[in-house]
């Protein structure tokens, strides 16, 4: 069984994407492909992707194991929102491209926990014949995902599915607030495809903590830091704050929140 791993990349995740491949390696079911999709074409991430495409073949391992750099093209994020566009194209565009038997969806910050994860879910998956298959994963704040699934229940990193199933109903491209995140939707997509038939382990897997995204993090703060002071990037600001922040910023999102009123007010 051939495991798809799609992680959208940035430039200032290369530390993260470091971790996250050492367990890729680290795990004793091998057979997995890794596609790194960046905005634009990267020099840094191009290179990131080769070195280590070269130590899969050091380590005998690249007849199992595979790591693929690709990109879209080039598209301005001069907010929140745009970005949020750009990431899902990106992750749409290798649900369609990957050739794999199941399928991840992981952010460079994912940590996986067990070394056994991928042989497990490998022989669970192939005597259960599931299209989607969720387990626990510790969040920064909880053990996701809590039943029954609403939103803010599950994360990306609680599932994995049936590549031609994601290839099916596809990664939203396209941003409804009113369906909730992007994240949510695709979950929705592949859930209400599958005729919301799921199977599930009741193990942890793996960890999701904005911590762990190292430069990932600061290029991302900063990024927030420098969008315009709307009411729809303050509610951002505030999501990424309390999920991902080392500290509850709450003093700044009310002096923000204040700015933004007296300036509209007045």
């Amino acid at each position: 069984m051939q495991f798809g791993i799609i992680t959208p990349v940035f430039e200032g995740c290369l530390d993260s994407l470091e971790l996250l491949y050492q367990d890729l390696c680290g795990q004793f079911h091998q057979k997995w492909t890794w596609m790194l999709c960046s905005n634009g074409y990267s020099a840094k991430l191009d290179s990131f992707a080769s070195g280590k495409k070269s130590k899969l073949l050091e380590d005998h391992l690249n007849d199992k194991a595979d790591i693929i750099y690709t990109y879209t093209p080039f598209e301005e994020t001069p907010d929140f929102n745009s970005l949020l566009i750009n990431v899902g194209k990106r992750r749409d565009f290798c649900i369609k491209s990957i050739e794999a038997d199941y399928l991840f969806l992981f952010d460079a910050d994912a940590k996986i926990l067990d070394p056994n994860m991928f042989r497990y879910l490998e022989q669970f998956l192939t005597h259960k014949q599931g299209d989607i298959c969720i387990y626990k994963i510790q969040h920064e704040l909880k053990v996701l995902p809590t039943f029954p699934v609403e939103y803010c229940d599950i994360d990306l990193l609680n599932f994995v599915v049936k590549d031609s199933l994601a290839k099916k109903v596809g990664y939203p491209t396209d941003l409804n607030l009113e369906e909730g995140m992007n994240d949510y939707r695709y979950f929705t997509r592949v859930f209400q495809a599958a005729e919301e038939q799921f199977l599930f382990i009741d193990k942890i897997f793996a960890y999701h903590n904005g911590n762990n995204q190292g430069n990932y993090v600061s290029m991302m703060e900063m990024y927030y830091n420098s969008l315009p002071q709307t009411f729809y990037n303050l509610i951002y600001k505030l999501y990424y704050w309390y999920h991902f922040g080392k500290e509850k910023k709450w003093s700044k999102i009310i002096t923000d929140s204040i700015r933004y009123l007296k300036f509209h007010l007045n």
